[in-house]
């Protein structure tokens, strides 16, 4: 009997070794990492005077746990991948290929690299043949709608949704999302600057795979909810409602 337990159990070790694999060739972990800091750096580009701002920004800083986060999203990839689909992105992400495409990802999530995107994106932007392909990656890394939620669930606790507030909700919506995709798309072109652009193809064409697809709405869901709940309890406690 112990020897078949033995046997039952096996799969799950090496599943989850894959797993284990995944988030470090992925980068996720060093990403996740950085994302504290790298946020921070973002809230301090922003207007802070305001004392209520100063509070919400501090205990937002104080209530991100990068290694919380990391184990959330771990989890989730075991729930909703299979070991098949797992092996399958460890082959790219372990690629020639794959390597570069997160090396250039890990590189842009520090904090220090803000700066220096601000500074280069007018150059950048001239890049025709980069950007249609950025446009491409977007379209399936749909980076602007999970930001967009972020701003909808925000704006939702400041102005009620109502008859009154549907014309005015709908406007800045429209508005704010045309901004938040150049955004995206600013951010791409930095991130990918000296990606290869025979790179970049094969990068397209691992998204357009199932199982990148399912990874990257793993991910990004995951990690999606876990900041908003942060988010919220670092409101109300600014407010000291606690």
């Amino acid at each position: 009997m112990r020897l078949v337990l033995l046997i039952l159990i096996i799969p799950f070790f090496l599943f989850a070794s894959d797993v284990d694999t995944l988030m470090e060739k992925a980068g996720l972990n060093k990403q996740i990492s950085a994302l504290k800091d790298s946020s921070l750096a973002y809230l301090n580009l922003l207007d802070t005077e305001n004392e209520m701002q100063m509070l919400f920004k501090n205990h937002l800083y104080k209530n991100f746990d990068d290694k919380i986060l990391i184990s959330k999203v771990k989890e989730s990839i075991e729930k909703k991948l299979t070991g098949e689909e797992i092996k399958e992105l460890n082959i790219w992400f372990s690629s020639e290929v794959g390597s570069r495409i997160v090396k250039a990802e890990i590189d842009s999530s520090k904090a220090d690299e803000l700066t220096g995107m601000v500074l280069m994106l007018p150059e950048l932007i001239k890049d025709k043949k980069r950007l249609m392909r950025i446009i491409k990656i977007e379209s399936y890394l749909n980076y602007t709608s999970y930001s967009m939620r972020l701003t909808q669930t925000l704006f939702d606790t400041i102005i009620p949704n109502n008859k009154q507030t549907a014309i005015f909700r709908e406007a800045f919506y429209r508005s704010y999302a045309q901004k938040m995709y150049h955004e995206v798309l600013a951010f791409f072109l930095f991130t990918y600057r000296d990606v290869s652009y025979e790179d970049l193809d094969l990068y397209i064409e691992f998204l357009s795979k199932d199982s990148a697809k399912k990874f990257s709405k793993t991910v990004m869901e995951t990690q999606l909810d876990i900041l908003i709940e942060w988010i919220f309890k670092s409101i109300r406690e600014s407010r000291n409602i606690v």
